[in-house]
Parts: C-alpha cells; structure tokens; sequence
C-alpha cells in the first residue's frame, strides 16, 4: 500500500502517537523541500501550519475524519488544497489535493 502511496503526486502523511510524522510519500518530500524523508522525521517538517495542525487536531480528537479546503505553501508557493485526514486507531492518515486550477477558475 505504501508503494501506491508514493506513487501519488499529492503529499500523503501519517501521524502516530503524539501527532508526530511517521510517514510521508515523495510528493510531501518534495512540498516541503526536504532533501529526504528522514530529514523530515527527524526535524519533523510540517506541511501545514501551526493552526491548521490546531485545528485538524481538534477534529480529529473527536474521532471524526476531516476535509476543508486550506491555503498551503508546497514548493515555495501558496496553493489553495483540500486536505482530508482520516483517523485510523492511532494514526491519522492525511492527503493534500492541489485544487488551485480549480480555484483559478471559478475566479
């Protein structure tokens, strides 16, 4: 499952205990600038900001899933994404779709 997850142009995270990062696919490497997936667990980068992860926690802590739509900066540039994460046992499972075109779009 975790090769499908790579694979995915879309940054792809999880979270265990603690809200610490445990896993991330290329795509979250890539967002963030990290030069590995290692720098990213041991410095823990994060996608999202402060009070976003704030927010999400707090959803999350109720045990339901998330989706909204958020502003993120992925390679440098402020994109707006839908971010889905989805509460499995004690992991959190996330996903953040690049929707800017769509954005642009509608004006």
């Amino acid at each position: 499952m975790r090769a499908l997850l790579d694979a995915l142009p879309m940054p792809v995270w999880t979270r265990g205990p603690g809200a610490r990062i445990e896993w991330v696919n290329a795509a979250f490497v890539k967002a963030v600038e990290a030069q590995s997936d290692a720098e990213v667990y041991a410095r823990q980068i994060e996608l999202l900001e402060q009070r976003q992860r704030q927010s999400v926690e707090r959803e999350v802590a109720t045990g339901k899933s998330v989706a909204k739509r958020v502003n993120l900066i992925v390679g440098g540039q402020r994109k707006a994404h839908d971010l889905i994460v989805v509460p499995v046992d004690d992991v959190t499972v996330s996903a953040a779709i690049d929707v800017a075109e769509i954005e642009s779009a509608k004006g």
